[in-house]
């Protein structure tokens, strides 16, 4: 499996690890989890350094279609952190193109993006944010 999440619901964020070829299918994984664990307004950090796309431009669109419906409701930040070297490896020549319109998806929401070179600057930017206070069940 190429794609690894962890959803922390007590710190409000959720961590997202590429490591090797990424489908459709293991992206459409991580969509449902992240929307039923009710975490789509939660940080997110994604850490795609060892990561490779495995798709086609018509996956694209469709991850597309399914992230811009999301934007509707509340969305949290997102960091992003890439390799330096792309495309690599495997992967199709067009991959930085992809990576810039998904990138361009993501931005399209209401919400702070911003891309990194490394985790701990992702980290410290993500820390740096106000996360909503926890709700109260009563």
């Amino acid at each position: 499996m190429g794609l690894h999440w962890f959803i922390d619901s007590r710190t409000q964020l959720v961590v997202i690890t590429a490591e090797g070829p990424v489908t459709r299918a293991e992206i459409d994984d991580m969509l449902d989890a992240v929307i039923g664990a009710k975490a789509v307004a939660y940080r997110k950090l994604v850490d795609a350094r060892a990561g490779r796309f495995a798709l086609s431009p018509i996956d694209l669109l469709a991850i597309g279609a399914k992230v811009r419906s999301l934007h509707a409701g509340s969305v949290g930040a997102v960091a992003i952190v890439l390799p330096g070297d792309m495309p690599r490896g495997g992967e199709p020549d067009d991959a930085p193109t992809l990576v810039a319109r998904l990138i361009g998806i993501l931005a399209s929401a209401k919400r702070p993006l911003r891309l990194f070179k490394s985790v701990a600057a992702a980290r410290r930017w993500l820390d740096s944010l106000t996360v909503p206070a926890a709700s109260t069940i009563i």
